[in-house]
Parts: C-alpha cells; structure tokens; sequence
C-alpha cells in the first residue's frame, strides 16, 4: 500500500524559494522491492505533470530506511529524488498534532 503526501510546509534549504513536497511513501512495515518502487515512481510522476517539482521517494520506517540504504545510489543515478525523514523534518521545532481549543 502506498500513497502520495504532500508536505505543504516543507522548505529545501539549498532552494529557499520553493516551498512544499510531494513524497511517495508505501507503508512503514511492508517490504517493497526496488524495482516496484521506481516502477511506481515513474507511473505517479508521468501521471502528475502539474507538480511544481520533481515527486520525492521517502523511504518510512526501519524497513524502507535499510532498504533503500541498499540501492540509494542506483535512484541517485537514475535521477529518482529521493528524500529521508531527517531532512524532510529539519526545519520543524515542533509538531502540533492537535490544537486543542
């Protein structure tokens, strides 16, 4: 199962004008071979041309993390953006989940 995020209030550091991402993440626990998900990528991508930047792969969870450790380099070669949760959370100093009243 996967689905596309967008992450409305992301800021690239090295592309303070753009704001906003969209990331393709599959669920936390569930191995997905590599080649699924660049197929994927690619399907969502040719299918989303209004996207004002290249869609992001984020790998969720110790599962995807170890994973995508193993192949990385390929996606950076085959220009697949790619994006972890480190860098996608950087610039956050707090996470409100519910602003209560």
């Amino acid at each position: 199962m996967g689905s596309v995020v967008a992450y409305d209030n992301y800021s690239d550091a090295e592309s303070p004008q753009q704001h906003g991402l969209y990331a393709l993440e599959f669920w936390p626990t569930d191995p997905v071979p590599e080649k699924l998900i660049e197929q994927a990528y690619h399907t969502i991508s040719a299918a989303m041309p209004f996207l004002p930047a290249a869609l992001a792969y984020h790998p969720v969870g110790n599962t995807h993390e170890l994973e995508y450790a193993g192949f990385a380099r390929q996606f950076a070669d085959k220009n697949i953006r790619s994006i972890d949760t480190d860098s996608l959370f950087a610039q956050l100093d707090s996470a409100i989940l519910n602003k209560g009243v």
